[in-house]
């Protein structure tokens, strides 16, 4: 088992998984916003306010569990067990974050039959987590 020291030597790489996974979840959301910036005027999007708080929820998410993952620099043991129970947050934003952003080569969106489809694996996902 490694030492307190060890932890804080080798945190970078054991943290490193799990900032991309989490990264990935990010850029999921935010590339999924920014080809709905650039194609607003070609698409016809209805809009649903639960869809849109739940998008601002989602990279909230995101960046609350990177910021408590920072937190556990100060654990003074790690084990496999440990490091999967560390990965499986960012794997089950980032499977939430890929369900919600709708397909971007429909011109016409209905981001309330959208949130009404992807809704049971979403809340699924988030029990797990």
């Amino acid at each position: 088992m490694p030492r307190m020291e060890d932890i804080k030597t080798i945190w970078a790489f054991v943290i490193a998984l799990a900032a991309v996974v989490n990264g990935m979840g990010i850029v999921r959301l935010l590339g999924g916003l920014s080809e709905y910036l650039k194609n607003r005027n070609t698409l016809n999007i209805q809009h649903y306010r639960v869809y849109n708080v739940l998008f601002v929820f989602q990279v909230m998410a995101h960046l609350l569990l990177w910021w408590s993952i920072l937190g556990l620099r100060e654990a003074g043991s790690i084990n496999f067990l440990n490091y999967l129970y560390l990965i499986i947050g960012p794997t089950l934003l980032y499977l939430a974050s890929s369900l919600m952003v709708p397909d971007a080569g429909d011109s016409n969106i209905d981001l309330r039959s959208e949130y009404f489809s992807f809704r049971e694996s979403f809340y699924s996902l988030y029990i797990v987590f």
